[in-house]
């Protein structure tokens, strides 16, 4: 049962902190919605951003399935700004790698962070000095002809993490982390879902560890 209606969706509103953007360009056939898929990505055109999840049920991943070269590239990032005061000096992370379409070309989740003063509007916005950590890249699991897939199965899922990435994050500044979707061209790409993101961050002032952050 897939609900390819359009839902509204804000910028670091809709759920806080939390930012997305496909190419510009995808324009034509829906690409650029977001949208709330009850079971499976059920076709290989339901290209674009989603959340999805068994019917019914309110635990959901959020992500990108591309169709083809105007769906390419997308980016979902999660923001986060150090209000404790101190100086931030390491973060850990984890997250649960969701795969709900098998294609035989597979595009992996690529993530990277960013430190700043300030937040860039856009999530694909190449300008800030991105960090790549390998260890939390989603690749996918399965590969071959187009076929929906539950990721909600165990089997269809990575549990990602790293432990202690050393930071130096002032205070008031920002860190974003980014999950970009690159993609083939011109061809039906996986289907690569986040869920369970875990952040903790520490750090050393007046002598306590500084633990404290907000999400922006």
């Amino acid at each position: 049962d897939v609900n390819r209606d359009p839902l509204a969706w804000t910028n670091g509103i809709t759920l806080t902190g939390w930012a997305r953007e496909i190419n510009p360009l995808a324009v034509t056939d829906g690409q650029n919605d977001y949208s709330g898929n009850n079971g499976f990505l059920g076709a290989e055109d339901n290209s674009g951003f989603h959340n999805v999840g068994a019917d019914g049920d309110s635990e959901r991943a959020l992500g990108f399935i591309g169709r083809d070269d105007d769906s390419y590239p997308a980016a979902l990032t999660l923001t986060f700004r150090n209000i404790s005061g101190a100086t931030i000096d390491s973060f850990d992370l984890s997250y649960t790698g969701e795969q709900w379409f098998r294609s035989a070309y597979p595009v992996n989740l690529e993530f990277q962070y960013a430190i700043g003063s300030a937040v860039s509007a856009s999530p694909l916005d190449e300008t800030p000095s991105w960090v790549d950590v390998n260890a939390l890249d989603f690749v996918p699991l399965e590969t071959g002809n187009n076929r929906e897939m539950n990721g909600n199965e165990a089997a269809n899922q990575s549990l990602l993490s790293v432990s202690n990435i050393a930071i130096s994050l002032p205070p008031e500044d920002f860190i974003t982390f980014r999950w970009s979707y690159p993609g083939p061209i011109g061809i039906t790409g996986t289907g690569m879902f986040v869920d369970d993101v875990s952040v903790n961050f520490s750090g050393s002032g007046s002598g306590s560890e500084v633990t404290d952050g907000i999400v922006y």
